[in-house]
């Protein structure tokens, strides 16, 4: 009898295991746990960066995951405080080092008596690693409406909502409820509507922000939850009607002032979107892995009744959402029962990571216990890629050598899609110790000068980075 019953369970552990996916119209979609609850606490924030690897906001800690290898290391951590939003360049950039901003709230996950900060540290690529934290701004908050939601506009300047919860006159140096619109080192913004960072008033909840590879900025805001959540479209001086005004008009009856005074008909600005979602993180979708999602916003949902995921549908302008749908109902066992959507971001393979079962914590003395969230992925399996780009390979196309070098470094470059494009070599303060052009494809860097130690190669391309580690030895 144990024999009999030892061969069946070896049959069974020999079966394929049964796939989870998630049928479109034309396309299937797999879902897997790319980052399981062991290796999470509590993750608020995702974002793809410049290097091909997932970054993560995680409890007192910023962590990447790589897809490759499926290993996560902690890039920073804090020694007070709650990890929020999280901004990740897309790109290295041409010349400077390349910054990665983060909130941190000082409430143990993001509600009660707290302050709001928000980082800029510094990556270096030599040391991989985050450096020199700095902080730019602290916004104080009273309530779970934190906020806290950071990106990049395609002009550099840093984006952050900021919290909102008990209703306060709208001055100057007020921050609750606002879009702040700043420089690298936390200064305003030249555009702003204000010189204290104010981009645009009158937000709640803001969760979610995006910013389009045109230039656009959307943000998403809590009603309730009700049938009034909004996603709007953020411009410079614009007034989205919170407290008085929700959904495209709906008077809210709330001080202190009243949605029919000329406040509010002269300034407000009415959202693009409307409709029950609870929403969360966001992110924007155009890749042809997925056909029916491409020109869309895909919108995390928290308490949204019937989905876990919702899709708006964008007209080419991004000033209007055309239509929106559902996906991945919540209680529908195994994987897809996805509970709440924390997060959503698109990898340059046009696979989506998605922070899922929200809020599934546990608190012990002063540390979190995570009882099952985690990072899923959803991917278009029978998508097959045109040829790689440069951008979604790291460093093929380059060789250097010798590793470690003595006297001198040799580039073969052996893709010529390379000739023409900038380089440069950086030690592990950041310190710039060669730039220049690629036009040959042998090329010597002399490093007699350089102090032995490490050093990283950077060479930018339209479709991002490569990058690799150099030793220097005397």
């Amino acid at each position: 009898m144990k024999n009999i019953l030892l061969c069946i369970c070896l049959l069974i552990a020999c079966l394929p295991a049964r796939s989870q996916t998630l049928a479109l119209d034309s396309t299937t979609l797999d879902i897997t746990i790319a980052v399981d609850s062991t290796k999470l606490i509590a993750p608020f924030d995702i974002e793809w960066g410049f290097d091909n690897k997932l970054w993560i906001t995680d409890a007192k800690t910023i962590k990447r995951w790589d897809p490759a290898t499926g290993n996560i290391k902690t890039m920073y951590r804090m020694n007070r405080g709650y990890g929020l939003g999280l901004a990740v360049p897309k790109t290295m950039p041409l010349s400077g080092p390349a910054y990665v901003y983060a909130v941190f709230d000082t409430s143990y996950y993001y509600a009660n008596s707290a302050q709001l900060k928000l980082y800029r540290l510094e990556y270096n690529v030599a040391a991989d690693t985050l450096l020199h934290p700095m902080a730019l701004v602290t916004v104080p908050h009273f309530g779970e409406h934190s906020g806290g939601k950071v990106a990049i506009g395609t002009d550099g300047k840093v984006l952050l909502t900021t919290p909102e919860y008990e209703f306060v006159n709208d001055t100057l140096n007020a921050m609750r409820g606002r879009v702040l619109r700043m420089n690298a080192d936390g200064s305003a913004a030249a555009g702003n509507m204000r010189p204290d960072r104010t981009y645009s008033i009158g937000h709640r909840n803001s969760q979610g922000i995006v910013v389009l590879p045109d230039g656009k900025i959307l943000a998403t805001e809590h009603s309730g939850p009700s049938e009034y959540d909004e996603v709007n479209l953020i411009t410079p001086g614009g007034h989205y009607g919170w407290p008085a005004l929700e959904g495209m008009d709906h008077c809210t009856g709330l001080g202190p002032d009243s949605c029919a005074s000329a406040t509010y008909a002269a300034s407000h600005k009415k959202p693009i979107y409307m409709g029950m979602m609870t929403p969360a993180g966001l992110d924007y979708y155009d890749h042809p892995a997925i056909p029916e999602w491409r020109n869309c916003l895909l919108v995390g949902t928290l308490y949204a009744p019937d989905t876990c995921l919702a899709v708006l549908k964008m007209n080419l302008t991004h000033d209007t959402v055309y239509s929106r749908r559902n996906y991945l109902k919540k209680n529908t066992g195994g994987i897809n029962d996805l509970k709440r959507t924390r997060d959503i971001c698109v990898a340059k393979d046009g696979s989506i990571y998605c922070i899922v079962r929200d809020r599934l914590l546990n608190i012990i003395g002063d540390s979190l216990i995570n009882q099952g969230c985690s990072i899923v992925k959803l991917k278009n399996n029978a998508y097959v890629p045109p040829p790689v780009s440069l951008g979604n390979v790291e460093g093929e196309g380059t060789l250097v050598y010798p590793v470690p070098a003595d006297g001198h470094i040799d580039m073969s470059i052996a893709d010529e899609r390379l000739l023409g494009e900038s380089y440069r070599v950086t030690d592990i303060y950041g310190r710039q110790m060669v730039a220049g052009k690629i036009n040959e494809r042998q090329m010597r860097m002399e490093t007699n000068a350089w102090p032995a130690g490490n050093y990283a190669l950077i060479i930018n391309t339209a479709n991002g980075s490569i990058m690799r580690k150099l030793v220097v030895v005397h």
